[in-house]
């Protein structure tokens, strides 16, 4: 199975809980960090153009404490909410983050790799960031990327649909794999 970068498959992404002067659209663009605001929560929600099979999530983060850990992953969820996490709604897949993280080209860099049977046709996902690895005040987020295959594209050649997107070099963060 050949896996491909899916940034460019991105259509919609939003945040709960980001600080004004540090917001998700700054992180998307390489502009710099997504930082949570209240707490140390952060509540991501992407939308992909095509569905996709979401084979892993790369989460690029700072080398001090406010890098993330504590992430759950809720695939085809239609919005987001804290009273998702607070009621006990299932995710479709959790993880610690902290024994994922490493140091790869200047930068932190955690790979999860996803229950791939879970994630085989993915159109909404919504990533809970629940803590950081040093317990500190607000999370900070660098760079997210996402890797796996187009749904109903494996034999051909990768083809993204990019209508009504004015900017064809969009990128996620700028990070890459």
């Amino acid at each position: 199975m050949e896996l491909v970068e899916l940034n460019e498959n991105v259509s919609v992404v939003e945040c709960l809980n980001q600080q004004p002067d540090h917001p998700v659209d700054a992180m998307w663009a390489g502009r710099g960090a997504l930082r949570s605001d209240c707490d140390e929560q952060l509540f991501l929600y992407v939308e992909f153009r095509n569905p996709v099979k979401l084979h892993s999530v790369v989460f690029t983060g700072l080398g001090d404490g406010t890098r993330p850990n504590h992430v759950k992953l809720y695939a085809n969820v239609g919005a987001i909410s804290f009273d998702m996490v607070e009621q006990g709604e299932p995710c479709t897949q959790h993880a610690d983050l902290e024994p994922l993280w490493q140091l790869r080209d200047g930068r932190m860099v955690a790979t999860l790799q996803t229950r791939f049977a879970k994630f085989q046709s993915v159109s909404k996902l919504g990533i809970f960031i629940g803590g950081n690895v040093g317990d500190e005040e607000s999370t900070s987020l660098l760079g997210l990327g996402f890797s796996g295959q187009l749904v109903g594209t494996e034999r051909a050649n990768h083809k993204i649909n990019m209508a009504g997107h004015e900017d064809q070099r969009h990128s996620l963060g700028g990070q890459g794999f």
